[in-house]
């Protein structure tokens, strides 16, 4: 591993990778101007402990992403038609999920980058059914990727790796410790953070039933736990008793909740949402006395429930948006490791 020569932190694999982030950190923060000409390959070498193999490589590679360009016999100078956030870019990368649900994903992962300077850049293959890694292909020139969407599996990831580019997984998966994603502890407070503040005070004290339609991953777990926190911190009673995992819409389960263990608040996460509809469209003679409820919901907000009946008190953006902020600053701490 070679060492950074701006900040001593050891630098990632490969080598070449290590100069090139270096590099372009160094146009981003005005250090080597458009025009301006950069160290020799021998200077380059020496200051960051690199082969001069290595130095060339990058070199070539930071050539042909536009960034710099060779003069013959005078060496490499910065690109004089750089623009800001053309040279520095992150990709979100979202796999087989409509977008049109994800929008306060999309909203943190552009906020950060555009925060640090980086152009994001959705990659979504919902439409087209084409694979993320052929996209991919096509475009490379990418800085870092925050991975988010449906089947983020070990080969999904390992194919990605390929292409030496950082990346940080969105959420908390069961995935192999060689990916980096995002901890469990910030998963789980970003969710208690949020709930905090949008559990209304009239909850306090009363018996809440909490219906789940997912759960199986490690991801839905944290979240899960960040649920039971949030609400014991409001002094909210949630008992195991009354948190439910669906397989189904819930019907059965929200049943049981409602008529024997006599619950004064719901709290619906995911597909248990249609079977409380469904119960109070069988049993409408009930409404009048149906609980509190909530709908958590980490993609969408309440125009997505505008044309349901109004069953429901309060929708919750539990912590999609929260989440991808925290997953997103996690990528910037690799690509840009903090000095000293």
């Amino acid at each position: 591993m070679a060492k950074s020569g701006n900040n001593g932190n050891q630098a990632f694999a490969p080598l070449y990778l290590t100069l090139m982030l270096a590099l372009k950190k160094a146009v981003h923060d005005g250090e080597y101007r458009p025009g301006q000409r950069l160290p020799s390959v021998r200077d380059l070498a020496a200051q960051y402990g690199l082969d001069r193999n290595v130095v060339h490589y990058a070199l070539r590679h930071l050539a042909v992403a536009g960034l710099i360009f060779a003069r013959p016999g005078s060496g490499y100078y910065v690109s004089s038609t750089l623009r800001p956030g053309y040279f520095h870019r992150i990709a979100y990368i979202l796999n087989d999920v409509n977008p049109m649900f994800c929008s306060q994903t999309t909203d943190g992962v552009f906020q950060v980058s555009y925060g640090y300077g980086f152009e994001p850049v959705m990659l979504n293959n919902y439409w087209s059914r084409e694979s993320i890694s052929k996209m991919l292909e096509q475009d490379s020139n990418f800085d870092g990727m925050v991975i988010n969407g449906h089947h983020i599996t070990d080969k999904f990831l390992d194919d990605l790796a390929r292409l030496q580019i950082l990346y940080m997984v969105f959420g908390y998966r069961d995935i192999a410790a060689r990916h980096p994603q995002m901890p469990s502890d910030h998963a789980v407070q970003a969710v208690r953070e949020k709930l905090c503040a949008a559990f209304p005070d009239q909850l306090r004290g009363l018996r809440m039933g909490c219906l789940f339609g997912y759960g199986d991953s490690l991801s839905d777990r944290m979240c899960l736990e960040g649920f039971r926190q949030a609400a014991a911190d409001r002094g909210i009673s949630t008992g195991p008793e009354l948190i439910c995992h669906c397989d189904n819409d819930g019907y059965n389960e929200f049943k049981r909740l409602f008529e024997r263990e006599r619950i004064e608040a719901v709290l619906l996460y995911g597909d248990p949402l249609r079977g409380y509809l469904r119960y109070f469209q069988d049993h409408p003679d009930k409404v009048a006395a149906r609980p509190y409820c909530l709908v958590a919901s980490s993609l969408c907000g309440e125009e997505a429930f505008a044309l349901l009946p109004k069953l429901f008190d309060k929708i919750i953006l539990s912590s999609g948006r929260a989440l991808a902020i925290a997953t997103t600053e996690k990528l910037f701490a690799r690509i840009l490791p903090p000095d000293g």
